[in-house]
């Protein structure tokens, strides 16, 4: 009898504590955003280099514009991670999404589109996915950056050269 009181005792206390630490979180965010602030959501993957810059950029664009930017990251290019993210800001009622296209993937597409339609405007950078309806898509042609420097390569190698192509992910285009 005695183990289960104190079994009880301890569960109501993590839960209570729990309840607690949830609290505080809900209301501290609060003292960091200004509550007529548009809010954003960043959902990029870890791991380039490049994304410090993008950050810095969206840092310095909110300071300038008086907006805020939730950074939402998963690794390995993981589309159900993506969408996990995804569905995450769409809870949060962002006013915009910045993430990275998938133009391989049917779900990541369906998903922009539906949030389109709920009016939550997606932005893709780093690669397109056209069929997703987003916003729009700032970035480079990675097909005709890749030809243009296979051309120059070629070029500057007389034609005789083997060349090596490293990419992130086997279906990369």
């Amino acid at each position: 009898m005695e183990k289960r009181k104190s079994r009880i005792f301890l569960i109501l206390s993590l839960v209570i504590c729990g309840c607690f630490f949830l609290y505080l979180l809900i209301t501290g965010r609060e003292e960091y955003y200004d509550k007529n602030a548009r809010r954003f959501a960043a959902i990029i993957c870890t791991g380039g280099y490049y994304w410090e810059d993008i950050q810095a950029g969206i840092q310095a664009a909110d300071l300038e514009l008086g907006t805020a930017t939730e950074y939402m990251q998963y690794q390995k290019f993981d589309t159900g991670q993506q969408l996990e993210l995804l569905e995450q800001a769409q809870y949060m009622k962002v006013d915009g999404i910045i993430t990275i296209g998938e133009p391989n993937s049917g779900e990541i597409d369906a998903k922009i589109a539906q949030l389109q339609e709920k009016g939550i405007p997606v932005v893709l950078i780093d690669e397109d996915s056209k069929k997703s309806g987003r916003e729009c898509y700032i970035g480079t042609d990675n097909y005709e950056a890749g030809k243009m420097a296979g051309e120059k390569l070629s070029a500057a190698m007389d034609g005789k050269a083997d060349i090596l192509v490293v990419l992130s992910k086997l279906d990369a285009r």
